[in-house]
């Protein structure tokens, strides 16, 4: 992991980046397609931005908290009406700063409006952005029950999986 700073209105951006050293058959393991128990993030989505994000329009999804393990991959849930794992990010990074500095790096690709983005993140002295480097969409959804029978539910934001399943790629 490398940490990156950028000055953006007299504000220091952290950028920590989620360096790969892995090759092509490593990256296939981790993302379960040798069949081998995998971790991941699961985070919820809606819809309407999970198409944003799949057609690369939304580069940067926006969390009040940052996951702490920025090695594992994010599978995307999408919420009603689909109330599938839709896809995953495959390598992504992180942005925490004040909102104004968050939103001056982030605002051309983040699919919300100025309004939006304060209010989401109004009264809160930090923010949290993940940069979508990489996002695949699979060829058929999951249920969260397929994914990991112990998954009962679909996280608030996000939480931390293990699933032994192959995921159904496009490709």
């Amino acid at each position: 992991r490398a940490i990156f700073c950028d000055l953006v209105s007299s504000t220091v951006v952290l950028w920590y980046h989620r360096i790969s050293k892995c090759k092509k058959e490593k990256k296939e393991e981790r993302m379960g397609l040798n069949g081998l128990s995998r971790e991941y993030i699961l985070m919820s989505i809606k819809p309407h931005y999970a198409d944003l994000i799949y057609t690369e329009r939304k580069r940067f999804e926006y969390r009040k908290r940052a996951p702490k393990l920025v090695d594992l991959p994010i599978l995307l849930y999408e919420t009603a009406p689909v109330q599938k794992v839709t896809g995953i990010i495959t390598d992504w990074s992180i942005l925490q700063a004040s909102p104004e500095a968050v939103w001056t790096c982030s605002k051309t690709h983040g699919g919300l409006t100025a309004d939006r983005f304060f209010g989401y993140y109004e009264g809160c002295d930090r923010a949290v952005a993940i940069r979508i480097h990489s996002v695949v969409s699979f060829r058929d959804s999951l249920e969260l029950g397929v994914l990991n029978p112990e998954l009962k539910r679909p996280p608030q934001s996000f939480c931390y999986v293990r699933s032994e399943l192959d995921l159904p790629m496009k490709g």
